[in-house]
C-alpha cells in the first residue's frame, strides 16, 4: 500500500530558515523595498486572490500543526508564550514608566485627567496599609478620648517594599 503523502512540509521548514537568514542580512534600503513590494502586491490583490491565500495559508499552517509532535506542541505554546510575556512587559514598562513616582514629582504641565493611567479622585478612600496615617483620629470610643492605632510595623513593610522596588530598577 503507497505510503500516504505528506504536503510540501520539508520545503517549508528548509526555506524559511534561509528566507530569516536573507532577512537579517539585507541593508535597511532592501527591506524597505522588499516591503513596499510586499505592499502593492498586497494592493494589487483581489479580494478572490486574498481569500485563495488566506485559506492556502490556513491549511498548511493546519498540516503543520497536525504533523507536530506533542513536544514540539509544547515547544511552539512555551515560545509563543515567552514571546508575547516580553511583548507586554515591554508594553507596560513603556507606558507605566512615564509616570513613574508621579505621586511624588507632581508637574502642573500635565494634564492628568485625560492620562488613562493616572486617576485622580477624592482623598475619602482609607489606606488598608497606613489607615491611621490618613485617617488621625479614629471614632472616639465611650470614655471620650482619641485613639491612635499603632501601625509602624505596616507603614515599615511598605516602606520596605517601595526601597526593594526601586533596588530592582
Amino acid at each position: 500500500m503507497p505510503r500516504k503523502r505528506k504536503s510540501n512540509l520539508a520545503l517549508s521548514s528548509c526555506v524559511a530558515p534561509a528566507m530569516k537568514v536573507t532577512r537579517k542580512l539585507e541593508s535597511d534600503v532592501q527591506a524597505e523595498a522588499r516591503k513596499r513590494d510586499q505592499a502593492a502586491f498586497r494592493a494589487a490583490e483581489t479580494p478572490e486572490h486574498s481569500q485563495t491565500r488566506r485559506t492556502k495559508d490556513t491549511e498548511r499552517h493546519a498540516s503543520v500543526r497536525a504533523a507536530e509532535t506533542p513536544d514540539e506542541t509544547q515547544r511552539r505554546r512555551d515560545v509563543n508564550n515567552k514571546r508575547q510575556s516580553k511583548q507586554r512587559c515591554a508594553f507596560t514598562h513603556n507606558m507605566w514608566t512615564v509616570f513613574n513616582d508621579a505621586a511624588f514629582n507632581y508637574d502642573p504641565l500635565i494634564d492628568y485627567a485625560n492620562q488613562r493611567l493616572v486617576m485622580i479622585g477624592k482623598m475619602d478612600k482609607k489606606c488598608v496599609l497606613c489607615y491611621p496615617c490618613c485617617m488621625r483620629v479614629v471614632a472616639q470610643p465611650l470614655s471620650g478620648k482619641r485613639k491612635l492605632l499603632a501601625c509602624a510595623v505596616l507603614v515599615e513593610k511598605a516602606r520596605s517594599l517601595y526601597l526593594a522596588s526601586q533596588k530592582n530598577r
